[in-house]
This record gives C-alpha cells, sequence and structure tokens, in this order.
C-alpha cells in the first residue's frame, strides 16, 4: 500500500485542499524538499500550524515566498508556538515575504527565536505590527540588528514592552531617529538603562518630550551628560522633578542656561540645594523670577552672597517671604541697601532675627517704613539700642504700638526725641507704664501734646513725677479729664498752682477726691476754694475732706451750701464747727443729712439749734440721736415736735420718760407713734394718761403692748376707747389679760371683735360672764373660740343661747363640752346645730340629750355619721325617731346597730327605708325582727334582698308574710332558704300537684308568665298559677264526674282534701290514701285505680276539654310508685319537689313527681275582689283602707269599692305590687281579664279624673 512519501509532485500538487489539509504530522515530516516544493499557495494556506512544524527546518527553504505569504497567520503562529526553529530556520527572502498579519500573533518566545538577519530583513510595517507581548522577548543583539529605517517607525505603544536589556543594546543612530513621542513612552527603568553614550546621543527635542519621573530617573553621570541646548530645552515637570542631587551635580554653564521661566519653577527644596557661589551668579532677573514660596528656602549663607544690587531688587514679596534666621547673616550695608518698600515689608519675626550692627543699620526713611506690627514685634534689648534718629523718625502709628515693655527700656532721653505726633500715638496702656522719672523727662509740648484719654491713663506714679512747670504747662481741659485717683496723688504743690477758672473745670469726681490735706491749699492763690467751687462741685466733696475745714469756713457757708450737705459730709464736720454753726444753716439741712449727725455732734448742740430744727429734721432723728438729747432738750419739745419724732425714736423711751411726758404732749402722739411705744415704756403709764388717750390712739396699740398694761390702766380704759382696740389685739390678749376687762367694757366689744375672740380669751372668762353673754355676742363668737369653752363653760350655756349658735360654731364644739349637754339643752338644738356634728361628736352626746332630738334633728344626721352612732344611741330612739330616718340613714344602717332596734322599731321602718337597706345588714336581723315585719315591708323587701335573708330568717316569716311576696320575690328564694320552710310557708307559694313525663323528656312547667288561670288550692278562687308543659300530663281524680277538673280538690296536691278534712301537704300524701291494699304503689289491684285519670292540657289554659283525659289503662300505666325522693328542681318560677317513677305495661319507669305550682298574689285577690262583687260580701282577706270612712247608710257596693281601690292602688298598670307610699297614677287604668276563662265576668276601673 503506497503513502503520501510515495507521492510523486504532480500528484502532490494536483491534490485537493480539503487532501492537504488531511496530510498528517507524520508524513508532513516524511516529505522531501522536492516534495515540498510541489505544493501550491493554496494547498499549503490550508495546512494547519502543528502540521507545519512537522516539517523539518531543513526543508522549510523548499517553501517559496509565495506560499510563505499564503500561510494563514494563525497557522504561522501555531507553527512557531510548537516548533521554535520554525521562524529561525526561515531564510530573509522567506522573512521579507511575511505578512503584519502573520507577525502581529508572534509571541515573545517565537519573537526571541528570530536571527538578527531575520530581524535586519522585517519589512518596516511588519516590525511595527509586532505586538507588545512580543517584543518583550526582543533581545539586545535582535535591537542592535534593527536597521534606522525600522527604529524611527517603532509605533509609541511598543516603547514600554522593551527590555532594558534590548534598550541598552539599541545603536546611536537607532537612538536619534526615536520619535518624542516614542520617547515619552519609556519608562524610569528603560531610561535608568541607557548609557552616558545613549543619554548624550538623545536630541534637544527628545529631551525636550521627558516628563518628570523620567527626569528622576537620570544617574548624576546622565544629568552631567546632558548639553547646555538641553537643559534649555526641559520642560516644567522635568525641571520641578531635578533631586537636590541632581541640581548639585549641574555645572555653572548648565545652571546658565537655564531660562527664566525654567528659574520661576524651581522650588524652595531645589533652591536650598544650589551653592552660595552659584546663588550669587544669578541675574537680577533670575533672582525676581524666583517666587515668594521658594524665597523661604535661602539660607543665611545664600543670602549673605548677594551684592547689595541683588538685595535690592529683591521685590517687597521676596523680602517678606525670606527666614528670619536668613537675614541673620544680612550684613549692615546690605541692611542699608534695603529701599523703604523692602522695609515695609519686613515682619516682626524678620526684625527679630536682625543683628544689633543690622538693626542700627536701618536708614530713618527706611525704619519709618517698618510696619506697626514690626515695630510690635521689636524686643525689650532691640528697642534699648534703637538709635535717637531712628526714634526720632517714628511715625505716630508707630508709637501707637510700642508696648508697655518697649517703654521700659527706652530710655528718659530717648523718650524725649519722641515728637509731639509720636507722643499723641502713644496708647492708653504704654502711658500708663510710664516711670516717674519718664513723665518728669517730658517736654511741656510732648506734654500739651496730650490728649485728655492719655494724660488720664498715667499712673499716680506716673503723675508723681510732674514738675510744678509740667503741671502749670497743662491746660483746664486736660486737668479736667484727670481721674480721681490721679488728682489725689498730687503734690500740694501742684495743687496750690491750680487757677481759679481752672478749679471750675475739674470734674465732680475729682473734686471727690480731694484730701483733707489738700482742701487748705486748693486755689490757695487765688481767693477762698468755696468762691470758685459750683454747687455741684461742693456736693461731691468727699466726707473726709471735711474734715479739713476749718471753723471760719463752716461759720461762712451759705445757706445754699448747707442745703448741699450730705449726711457723710456733716458727720465729719468736727463738734467744736458744729457748735459754731449758724441756726439758719443747721435748719435748711436736709432731713437725710440730719440723720448723719454723731451722738457728739447732738451733744455738741445747743438748745437753740435744737429749738430751731424743723419736724421733718425732729422726724428725721435716728432712735441714736434721740438718746443723746438732754433732758432740758426733751422738755423743751413742742407738740408738734413730740408729733413728728419717728418710731424709732420713740422706741427708746423708757418707763421714767413716758411717766413724764405731759398729757398734751402724749395726746400729740400719733397712732403710729403710739404703737411704737415700747411695753416697758407702757408699763409706766398712769391712770390719767391712760384716760387721757384717744380711741385713735388705742387703735394703734398691739397685742403685746396691751398685755403690758396693768390692772388699773386696763380699768381705766374707757368703753369707747375699748372699741377702737384692732381685732388682732383682741386675739392676742392673753387670757389672764382678758379677764381683767370689766363687764362694761366686754359688753362695749362688737360683732368683729367678739369674732377675734379665741380660745385662749374665752378659757379667761368666768361662767357667770358666760352666762349673761347675749345671744348676739355669742353668735359672733369664732369656732376657735368657741372650742375652747370647758365643760362648765358650756354647761352655763341655756337652751336659747345655745340654739343661737351657727352651724359652723356648733360644730367647733369639743367632744368633753358636748357630753355636759343635757336634755333641755337638746330641745334647744335645731337640725343645723345635729346634721354637722361628726361622730365622734354625736358620740359624746349622752343618751338623754340624744333621745330628746326631734324627728328633724335625728333626720339630719348625715348617713356616714349615722353609721357611726353606738348601739346605746340607736336603741335609745323611739319609734317616731325611727320612722323619721331618711332613707340614706337607714341605708347606712350597720349590722350592730340594726339588732339594736326593737321589734316596735322593725315596724316603724319605712317601707322605703327597709328597701334601701344593705343585703348584709339585713341578714342580721334576727328572726324575732323578720317576724314583726309588716306585709307591706314584706313587699318593700328587694329581689337581692331576699336573696341575702338565711333560711332560718326566711323560715321564720308567716305564711301571711310570705303570701305577700311578689312574683319577683318568690323567684329570688333560694334552694337553701326553700330548703328550711315547712310545708305551710311553702304553699304560700306554690300549690303541689302530681305530674307524669309522658313524652320521655322528663316533666317540663310553664311560668306565670304564661297566664295559665286555676284554681290549685280549691279555695273557690281562681288565680295566675305555674302550670305543666306541653307533651306531659297531671294525675287527677274527676270526684263529681262532670268531665271537667274544676279546681285543685281533683288533682293530687296540697289541694286536694284527705279523709279526715284536713288538706294534703303534697301530692303523694293525698295519692297514698288511695293505696288500699297497701303495697305501696298504685295499680289495678287498688278499687280507686280505674277511677284516676291523666289530663293533658294541651292548649295549656287550664280548662279541660274533650280529648284532654285519658285512663291509666289508657296510657298504658301499670303501677304508680308511691316511694318519692325529696329533690329539687327549679323550672321558671315552679318547683319540682318530690319525685318517684311510674311503671308502663312494657315494664319501662317514667318519671312521675310533685311540682310546686308558682302562685300569683295579684290574680288571686282579683278573684277575691271579682267574687266579692259577684255576692255583695267585701272578701276578709282585702283591708278597707283607714282612709275611706264610710257614712251613714252607705250600702255594701261603696265598701266593695272602697276595697277594690284599696287594692287597686296597691298595684301598677302592668299588675306588679307597688311599694308603700306610691300609687298607680296612669290616667285609663284598666284591669281586665284577670278571672279564669271559663267564666265572663269583666272586672274594670272607670276613668279617673
Amino acid at each position: 500500500m503506497s503513502t503520501i512519501t510515495d507521492m510523486t509532485t504532480a500528484q502532490l500538487a494536483a491534490l485537493t485542499v480539503t487532501q492537504v489539509a488531511a496530510i498528517s504530522t507524520a508524513d508532513w515530516a516524511a516529505l522531501n524538499a522536492g516534495q515540498i516544493a510541489a505544493f501550491s499557495p493554496t494547498q499549503m494556506a490550508a495546512v494547519a500550524g502543528a502540521r507545519l512544524a512537522a516539517i523539518p527546518t531543513a526543508n522549510l527553504s523548499a517553501l517559496t515566498p509565495a506560499v510563505i505569504a499564503a500561510l494563514r497567520p494563525l497557522n504561522v503562529n501555531g507553527a512557531a508556538s510548537v516548533n521554535t526553529g520554525f521562524l529561525s530556520a526561515l531564510n530573509t527572502a522567506q522573512i521579507v515575504a511575511l505578512t503584519p498579519q502573520q507577525v502581529a500573533g508572534l509571541t515573545s518566545r517565537s519573537f526571541a527565536s528570530m536571527s538578527t538577519a531575520n530581524i535586519a530583513a522585517m519589512q518596516v510595517e511588519d516590525l511595527r505590527a509586532v505586538s507588545q507581548t512580543a517584543l518583550k522577548g526582543m533581545t539586545a543583539e535582535q535591537m542592535a540588528a534593527i536597521t534606522t529605517a525600522q527604529a524611527s517607525a517603532l509605533a509609541t505603544r511598543q516603547a514600554s514592552s522593551l527590555s532594558t536589556r534590548a534598550i541598552a543594546g539599541m545603536e546611536l543612530q537607532d537612538l536619534v531617529v526615536l520619535s518624542s513621542d516614542f520617547v515619552r513612552a519609556l519608562g524610569t527603568a528603560q531610561l535608568a538603562a541607557f548609557s552616558t553614550a545613549q543619554i548624550e546621543a538623545l536630541t534637544s527635542g527628545q529631551i525636550a518630550a521627558l516628563i518628570g519621573a523620567q527626569m528622576r530617573a537620570f544617574g548624576t553621570d546622565d544629568i552631567l551628560a546632558l548639553s547646555t541646548a538641553d537643559v534649555a530645552t526641559l520642560r516644567s515637570s522635568a525641571i520641578m522633578a531635578l533631586s537636590t542631587a541632581q541640581l548639585a551635580v549641574m555645572t555653572s554653564a548648565q545652571l546658565e542656561a537655564l531660562t527664566t521661566a525654567q528659574f520661576g519653577i524651581l522650588n524652595s527644596r531645589q533652591l536650598a540645594a544650589l551653592p552660595s557661589d552659584m546663588i550669587a551668579s544669578f541675574s537680577t532677573s533670575e533672582l525676581a523670577a524666583l517666587g515668594t514660596r521658594i524665597m523661604t528656602a535661602l539660607s543665611s549663607v545664600q543670602l549673605s552672597a548677594l551684592s547689595t544690587t541683588q538685595i535690592a531688587s529683591l521685590s517687597s514679596g521676596q523680602i517678606g517671604a525670606l527666614r528670619s534666621s536668613s537675614l541673620q547673616g544680612l550684613s549692615s550695608s546690605q541692611i542699608a541697601a534695603l529701599t523703604t518698600e523692602q522695609a515695609s515689608a519686613l515682619k516682626a519675626v524678620q526684625l527679630n532675627g536682625l543683628s544689633s550692627a543690622a538693626l542700627v543699620a536701618i536708614e530713618t526713611a527706611d525704619f519709618a517704613a517698618l510696619s506697626t506690627g514690626a515695630i510690635a514685634g521689636l524686643s525689650s534689648d532691640q528697642v534699648s539700642l534703637l538709635t535717637s534718629s531712628q526714634i526720632a523718625a517714628m511715625t505716630s502709628k508707630q508709637a501707637a504700638a510700642l508696648n508697655t515693655r518697649h517703654l521700659v527700656a527706652l530710655s528718659s532721653s530717648a523718650l524725649s526725641q519722641l515728637s509731639t505726633t509720636s507722643i499723641a500715638g502713644l496708647s492708653r496702656n504704654l502711658l500708663n507704664g510710664l516711670r516717674s522719672d519718664q513723665v518728669a523727662s517730658l517736654s511741656t509740648d510732648q506734654l500739651r501734646a496730650l490728649g485728655t484719654r492719655q494724660l488720664e491713663a498715667l499712673s499716680t506714679k506716673g503723675i508723681q513725677g510732674l514738675q510744678t512747670t509740667q503741671f502749670t504747662a497743662l491746660t483746664s481741659v486736660q486737668l479736667g479729664g484727670l481721674t480721681p485717683n490721679q488728682f489725689a496723688a498730687l503734690s500740694t504743690d501742684n495743687i496750690s498752682v491750680i487757677a481759679t477758672n481752672a478749679i471750675a473745670g475739674l470734674r465732680t469726681h475729682v473734686i471727690a477726691a480731694l484730701t483733707s490735706e489738700q482742701i487748705p491749699v486748693l486755689g490757695a492763690g487765688a481767693g477762698s476754694l468755696f468762691d470758685s467751687l459750683t454747687s455741684s462741685q461742693f456736693a461731691a466733696l468727699r466726707s473726709s475732706a471735711m474734715a479739713g475745714l476749718t471753723t471760719a469756713q463752716v461759720v461762712g457757708l451759705s445757706t445754699e451750701q448747707a442745703a448741699l450737705l450730705s449726711k457723710g459730709q456733716l458727720s465729719m464736720i468736727s463738734t467744736e464747727d458744729i457748735a459754731a454753726m449758724e441756726t439758719a444753716d443747721l435748719a435748711v439741712v436736709r432731713t437725710a443729712s440730719i440723720s448723719g449727725l454723731t451722738t457728739d455732734q447732738i451733744i455738741a448742740l445747743g438748745t437753740h439749734h435744737i429749738a430751731a430744727l424743723t419736724t421733718a429734721q425732729i422726724a428725721a432723728l435716728t432712735s441714736r440721736q434721740f438718746l443723746a438729747l438732754a433732758d432740758d432738750d426733751l422738755d423743751s419739745l413742742t407738740s408738734l415736735q413730740v408729733g413728728a419724732l419717728s418710731t424709732g425714736a420713740l422706741r427708746q423711751l423708757s418707763s421714767s420718760h413716758i411717766a413724764a411726758l405731759s398729757t398734751a404732749q402724749l395726746s400729740a402722739l400719733s397712732t403710729r407713734q403710739v404703737g411704737a411705744l415700747q411695753t416697758a415704756a407702757l408699763a409706766g403709764l398712769k391712770t390719767e394718761q391712760v384716760a387721757g388717750l384717744s380711741s385713735q390712739q388705742f387703735a394703734g396699740l398691739s397685742a403685746v403692748q396691751v398685755n403690758a398694761l396693768s390692772s388699773d390702766a386696763m380699768a381705766a380704759i374707757e368703753t369707747a376707747d375699748i372699741g377702737a382696740l384692732r381685732t388682732n389685739v383682741i386675739s392676742g390678749m392673753e387670757s389672764e389679760q382678758f379677764a381683767m376687762l370689766n363687764t362694761a367694757q366686754l359688753n362695749a366689744l362688737n360683732s368683729a371683735q367678739f369674732r377675734a375672740i379665741g380660745s385662749r380669751q374665752i378659757a379667761g372668762l368666768s361662767t357667770d360672764f358666760i352666762a349673761a353673754l347675749d345671744t348676739e355676742g355669742l353668735s359672733a363668737l369664732s369656732t376657735g373660740a368657741l372650742a375652747g369653752l370647758s365643760s362648765a363653760q358650756l354647761l352655763a350655756l341655756s337652751s336659747d343661747q345655745l340654739g343661737s349658735l351657727g352651724s359652723r360654731q356648733f360644730m367647733s364644739l369639743s367632744t368633753s363640752a358636748l357630753a355636759v349637754l343635757t336634755s333641755s339643752h337638746a330641745l334647744g338644738l335645731t337640725s343645723k346645730h345635729i346634721g354637722v356634728l361628726s361622730s365622734k361628736q354625736l358620740a359624746a352626746l349622752s343618751t338623754d340629750a340624744f333621745a330628746a332630738l326631734d324627728t328633724g334633728d335625728i333626720a339630719s344626721i348625715k348617713a356616714t355619721v349615722f353609721a357611726g352612732l353606738d348601739e346605746d344611741k340607736i336603741a335609745a330612739l323611739s319609734t317616731l325617731q325611727i320612722a323619721g330616718l331618711t332613707t340614706a340613714q337607714v341605708a347606712a344602717l350597720t349590722s350592730r346597730q340594726l339588732e339594736a332596734l326593737s321589734t316596735d322599731d322593725i315596724v316603724a321602718l319605712e317601707t322605703l327605708d327597709l328597701a334601701a337597706m344593705k343585703g348584709l345588714v339585713l341578714r342580721s336581723m334576727s328572726t324575732m325582727q323578720v317576724a314583726a315585719l309588716q306585709t307591706q315591708q314584706v313587699i318593700a323587701i328587694s329581689t337581692v334582698q331576699i336573696k341575702s335573708l338565711t333560711a332560718q330568717q326566711l323560715a321564720a316569716m308567716s305564711t301571711t308574710q310570705l303570701k305577700a311576696f311578689t312574683t319577683q320575690q318568690v323567684g329570688a328564694v333560694s334552694t337553701a332558704q326553700i330548703a328550711l320552710m315547712s310545708g305551710e310557708q311553702l304553699l304560700a307559694f306554690w300549690q303541689t300537684p302530681i305530674a307524669l313525663d309522658l313524652d320521655g323528656g322528663g316533666v317540663q312547667t310553664l311560668g306565670l308568665a304564661a297566664g295559665v288561670q286555676f284554681d290549685v288550692d280549691a279555695d273557690g278562687q281562681s288565680g295566675q298559677t305555674g302550670w305543666v308543659g306541653q307533651g306531659d300530663g297531671m294525675l287527677v281524680r274527676d270526684l263529681n264526674g262532670d268531665g271537667i277538673i274544676n279546681d285543685g280538690a281533683e288533682l293530687f296536691g296540697s289541694g286536694t282534701r284527705l279523709a279526715d278534712g284536713s288538706k294534703a301537704k303534697d301530692g303523694y300524701q293525698a295519692l297514698s290514701e288511695l293505696d288500699s291494699n297497701k303495697d305501696g304503689v298504685i295499680s289495678a289491684a287498688d278499687r280507686a285505680y280505674g277511677e284516676l285519670r291523666i289530663w293533658v292540657d294541651a292548649n295549656a289554659d287550664g280548662i279541660t276539654q274533650s280529648g284532654e283525659l285519658s285512663t291509666l289503662a289508657q296510657r298504658n300505666i301499670a303501677e304508680l310508685n308511691l316511694a318519692a325522693q325529696a329533690m329539687h328542681r327549679q323550672q321558671q318560677e315552679n318547683i319540682v319537689g318530690l319525685a318517684s317513677s311510674y311503671t308502663t305495661t312494657d315494664g319501662t319507669q317514667h318519671e312521675m313527681v310533685d311540682v310546686w305550682f308558682a302562685q300569683s298574689p295579684l290574680s288571686k285577690a282579683v278573684s277575691e275582689l271579682a267574687q266579692a262583687i259577684r255576692t255583695g260580701e267585701a272578701p276578709a282577706s282585702l283591708p278597707t283602707p283607714s282612709s275611706l270612712t264610710m257614712p251613714p247608710g252607705q250600702s255594701s257596693s261603696a265598701t266593695l269599692a272602697g276595697a277594690m281601690a284599696a287594692v287597686m292602688q296597691d298595684y301598677d298598670a302592668n299588675g306588679q305590687r307597688l311599694l308603700a307610699g306610691t300609687s298607680a297614677a296612669a290616667s285609663h287604668t284598666r284591669l281586665d281579664a284577670l278571672e279564669p276563662k271559663a267564666r265572663h265576668e269583666v272586672l274594670a276601673l272607670p276613668n279617673k279624673s
């Protein structure tokens, strides 16, 4: 079998593209060069890369350039990837035939396998098409092999892919043709790989393309390799990127090659790296180009290297930017070279950095140009070094910028060099720091240049440095601006030279600062002090200064000046001067100032002075001053002056002083003055003095003062005056003092004063006086006073007096006082008294007094208070009082209190009151009390109260009481209560027929609401009753054989008449009489078995109708069991009380029970009334109302009508019994159809008008 290798070249050339693509790698490896050369470009285009790689490298040369160009890029790349020798085996002609698409897919490994010859043979567009990934594999040898044309064609994107080895292999002629964009795209590592020769070879255009990061990659040798032209082309980012090390190696030629713009780009770090000689070589334009920000980098060495010309060329901004440490290197000549504009830019911190020599070298014009901030920043040492010319050159603003430390550093001579303008500019704080020697060194012109506020700022020590010549140079305006402290610090020599007209300009607070030593010399050379002082200045003189006045000056005071004297000023005048004061002057002294006189001054005044005092001045005298008056001074006081004395002065009077006053003087005292007298002084009043006092004066006395009066003085008070005493005086009087009043005085008290009497005063009154009090006075006494009445005092009161007391007064009486009240006292009391008493107070009343209260009094007691009464009080109540109790009082009764009531008391209770009684309290009633209840009272008991009654209480009720129960009351009776009731009692509520369960659902009953009418108890009167339910029947016996069950006698129950003539207590007792064989059951063996019937009242109307009666045999009832068991099952108002069973012929047992049907008392009463109307006889069970008296000859019909009216009044329109005291008030009352339906009588009441 022939293989592919056996095929001829013609055969191979004839293969289809599909067949060629199917040639295996092994076959490709076996083909020889001739066979491979036979394939056409179309055929070879179908060969996959792996198969191409299988062709031996020796045979690859057989592929023509056309075939190479036809190869798919993917296949070429695949072949190169599988066989790294694939590309290197291609000859240059084949390399030239490669397309850009084929080359673009080469890997870095494939590209690195190419020979340098192949690299050099690549078309320019092919090399440009090489990917960045492939170029990473380029070797230094391959880079060196590229041609200049190839280098110039390299794309910018390819730059970053070249390895540092490849970069280092680039030939210089290739390097220079690289585009600027390509160079800018090189990384820092690539640039760092350039040799110095390569750096030197770079063109200026290429250098200009470099950015800052690339520039930082240059080594110091690289920097030195740059030409001056290269340096001049560096862009801004490259300049800013230069490190200090790079700048440090730059040659002078390179630095000189930098343009002004490039210099302006340098930062402070770069500038600091430049040597001082290089800085010194900068032109003025280059210096000007330096930014103010980088000027801070200049060191003192660099700055000192600048020439004066260079210094002068700097801008003010550059000067201001220099560091203070840099300025320390400036020489005096450099400082002197500064312009005024530059000097004005200097800051305080820069000036502080100047050396002493540099500081004093500042020219005067430059010094005057310094800012105020710079001046303020000078140190004290620097200020002390300033020259006289510099001091003199200071502006006012600069002077104002000086501080106190500067001022301390200035010598007196230096300070004197300040111009008047500068002096005027000094601050207040600065002037305040001037020493006395500095102030003394100021010229008169400098002093005059100071403003008033500046002068005012001088310290007192500074003021003391003023010489007389300086002081006389001050203007009146300046003097007027001096402060009190400054004025006080002036020497007497300076004070003595103040001109008179200058004195008038002094401010009042300055005048107030004058001392007692200064006053005598003030204006000594210009006449009298007081001639030039204004009234406001005089008033401003300090009190202590007044002590310097001479006697002649005091005597010389005008009345206007005397009127201006203050309290303090007056008090400082010596006693000798006061004694010499003219009376006219003393009389005009203000009252406020008079109080300033000392006791020594008061003593020094003569009687003529005292007599000259006005009443206002007298009133202004203090107690201390008043005590200083001599006896002859007091004797000389007129009534008007006495009346003008202050209360404080009068408080100082002793009892001897008071006793010495005449009645005329005493009568001059006002109410207020009298009230100011001390109790000790009042104790000295004589009886004639007391009698001489007016009512108005008595009105001014206090309780304390009255309590201080002697018994003689109290007795001397006139009755007209006693009424003037204030109520608080009355209430404040001690009991002993109050007892000193006689009857006439006490009777003179008005009602307000009586109301003011308190318990303390009452306690002092005798029983005789209490008994003599009229009712008007007694009724005016306060509750507090009455609360203080003792038992003896209260006992002394009559019933009329006691009755005159108001409710609040009576309520204030103590329990101990109330306890003594007798029954006669009680007769004078009313409900307004009793109604306000508390439980404790009522309890304090004696039983006799309590029993003497009338019904209205008792009824006024609050319910809560009534509940607190003890049993004795309750037991003492009469039946009339009991009947008068309010509903609230009865409702408040406690069990303990209820037990204290007698049966008569119980009967006396009104029905409404009884109905209001609490169930728990009602439960405490004894059986005797319960048995005493009247029927109307029984009816009044609520269902809630019924439920609260004990079984024993209910068992104690009579049948009459029980028959009075309403339907609702009967329904409220509990099983426990029923269990203890006797049969007779039960029959008052229920009647008991036997019923049988015929439908298997148990015996069911109907309530009164069903409206069944039947005479269950066989008394001849039908009434509303409970009934057997539908489907069940009652055991009956038609005794008269009329086919109708007429009444309860034909039932088996409480209506059945026994053989002995009595009625059966229940149905089983009635049925037992028919047990003829005594076997305990009723069956066919008993004679009466055939007479028994079952009545099924199908329509529940209480009337026997056809088909409702059936025999036992018809009902298949074999026997009736008489062995009944007691039980209690309540249905509606009915009760199933006994139960047994009956047996049917099939042997099944069924329920048979004795049912107690509830009865309606109203229905029964109406039936009785109807019967009475028919027969014309009044029913014995109905009472004839006492209110209806029968006139002689009145017919029995009227009696019946009255009886009917009495009954009807006890029921409402709905047939419900009313409580006592109420009546049916409907306008058209109708009572109809209350009779059994078998009878057709109609009972009706006519319309009532």
